[in-house]
């Protein structure tokens, strides 16, 4: 009887931990994307969509432009989506600050410029990373590429760029009867033995 009770209630609080559940936000660059710059020196573009975040580049996870005139890196994700937020993670073990004044800008399918802004333009740079909310000023921003290019000429190099998709946080669902059935008989287990203890 113990037994049947400790599972009734077990499975009772799964169903509720299942319910509750909220949306789990989706890194549109990892799972979607693909990565593009204005030339590879010892890093290709799709290293810093790899999902890794490291941004010591002899590790092997930081893309690398050479020094080009406004070099920029790009993804593109396949289709148009509401971001919520862009995270970019600078390399760390040295020449952090190559990745300074630069611009970030959201485009449409056709490379339609929908949203853009210039990051460090008089100086400093990310370390490790910057967090761009596009939600703080604005209702929606839906785009395709995310870019981002130096305003000067210098190497560009990158560990990572999370595209994070805007998700809608469902209400707490209601207990199905089952689960309320499932957890009254656990307690009613339960009582029935303390019952019996103090007996």
């Amino acid at each position: 009887m113990r037994g049947f009770s400790f599972l009734f209630v077990s499975l009772g609080f799964l169903f509720l931990c299942a319910n509750a559940a909220i949306a789990t936000p989706v890194n549109l660059a990892e799972l979607y994307g693909t990565a593009t710059q204005s030339s590879t020196h010892s890093g290709g573009p799709e290293l810093a969509i790899d999902g890794n975040t490291d941004g010591n580049w002899n590790h092997g996870s930081v893309s690398h432009t050479f020094s080009d005139n406004q070099a920029w890196w790009q993804v593109n994700l396949g289709d148009s989506y509401v971001i919520d937020t862009i995270d970019i993670w600078n390399r760390t073990d040295s020449c952090s600050n190559r990745l300074t004044d630069f611009t970030v800008s959201v485009l449409d399918g056709y490379n339609t410029v929908i949203w853009s802004d210039v990051f460090y333009e008089n100086g400093g740079y990310p370390y490790p990373n910057e967090v761009i909310d596009l939600f703080a000023d604005l209702d929606s921003i839906t785009g395709q590429i995310i870019k981002i290019q130096l305003n000067g000429k210098n190497f560009l190099h990158l560990a990572e760029v999370q595209v994070w998709e805007k998700e809608d946080v469902p209400p707490p669902a209601v207990p199905e009867p089952t689960t309320l059935l499932l957890v009254g008989c656990g307690l009613i287990g339960l009582a029935g033995l303390r019952h019996r203890k103090v007996a």
